[in-house]
């Protein structure tokens, strides 16, 4: 795996993780 896949990967990670914790929130970022 080069450099290139490895930040690809990595900021994917780190979107899952922000849709999961907006997910969590409440209020206007949660049920819409």
């Amino acid at each position: 795996m080069d450099d290139g896949d490895e930040a690809f990967f990595s900021s994917l990670e780190e979107f899952e993780f922000d849709v999961r914790l907006k997910n969590m929130l409440p209020g206007e970022m949660g049920n819409k």
